[in-house]
């Protein structure tokens, strides 16, 4: 007589482990990566990087503004502007983050584990990093799943850029970003003056800790001094040309980009909410890093991007047509 063996159902013991086990492991990934999805009405615009670094940003309210205006001349009389700067009236649809100041060293690490900076620093803003780095730094928290939903990071325009230095729709109008005073919001050069008093003052000639001067109306802080920021423009030499919202892909450009706000190693005359300046956007410096911006991707959906020819420079540039 052949014996028979008794198949015996799967243990509901072992399926409730595996499943315990599961949930477990969702959890911690959660806990650790703090990777989660919310609506931007729930936001409390704290980015959470790993490492238990945060990232606080500001709302900035839409709106108009006279681009490249200064305290000293109307929009009618330009004696004494760069050439660069050309008044322009512009209007915001959409509201947007951006960072409450420059991305230091240590957010810079928790996302990208590396620190290219030259002079180092928790507090201190990144730099060396090139515009390819900063918008790969902005990639990155996307993937991450670190924007609300309907949102997406990236580099602010200029045009955004600007008008958050002047503080928004609480403007006080000043010539740096928060105050007529370049002492009292940003970190310059004081070389030219310090050598013709024949004082040496060598210790002001470096990058800063971001937040230890006056925040702007805004409450941002360094957006005059400290370091230039990179933005997400082409550069275009009539201020004019600008597009205030745009979104844009990591392209290879033949130009510089625009970069914003001073810095350390410059006088105080280019810390103004209005100097325009550029760079060449492959190579990092040690007086550039950048802002984090976070924009509706209404403007992206809207907005109908395209590759136009600019004439000034002969070359593609992106632009922004609805």
């Amino acid at each position: 007589m052949k014996s028979t063996r008794t198949v015996r159902p799967p243990s509901v013991l072992r399926y409730t482990f595996i499943a315990v086990i599961a949930v477990l492991f969702v959890g911690l990934s959660i806990v650790f990566d703090r990777t989660f999805v919310i609506d931007e009405a729930d936001w409390n615009g704290i980015v959470e990087l790993p490492g238990d670094v945060m990232l606080p940003m500001v709302k900035v309210k839409a709106g108009s503004f006279v681009m490249s205006e200064t305290i000293r001349q109307s929009v009618f009389d330009r004696t004494g502007m760069d050439e660069y700067e050309v008044p322009h009236l512009v209007t915001l649809k959409y509201d947007f983050y951006i960072g409450m100041t420059e991305v230091t060293q240590a957010q810079w690490r928790a996302v990208m584990h590396t620190d290219p900076s030259e002079f180092k620093g928790d507090d201190l803003p990144v730099e060396m990093v090139n515009w390819y780095d900063a918008m790969a730094f902005c990639d990155k928290l996307n993937e991450m799943g670190k924007a609300p939903r309907g949102w997406r990071f990236t580099l602010p325009t200029e045009t955004q850029w600007e008008y958050a230095a002047r503080g928004g729709e609480k403007s006080g109008k000043y010539k740096y970003s928060g105050s007529n005073d370049p002492d009292e919001v940003a970190w310059y050069s004081h070389w030219l003056s310090d050598m013709r008093a024949g004082v040496e003052e060598s210790w002001k000639d470096r990058p800063h800790p971001v937040g230890r001067k006056a925040p702007n109306e805004l409450g941002l802080y360094d957006m005059s001094g400290n370091v230039y920021e990179w933005c997400l423009d082409d550069w275009r030499r009539d201020s004019s040309k600008t597009v205030p919202e745009f979104t844009r892909k990591n392209e290879l450009r033949d130009w510089g980009r625009v970069i914003r706000g001073g810095a350390w190693r410059f006088s105080d005359s280019q810390c103004s909410v209005t100097n325009r300046d550029q760079r060449a956007d492959d190579l990092g410096f040690n007086f550039i890093g950048f802002r984090l911006a976070l924009v509706s991707k209404f403007i992206e959906e809207s907005d109908n991007v395209q590759m136009t020819k600019n004439g000034n420079h002969g070359r593609n540039q992106i632009a922004a047509t609805r």
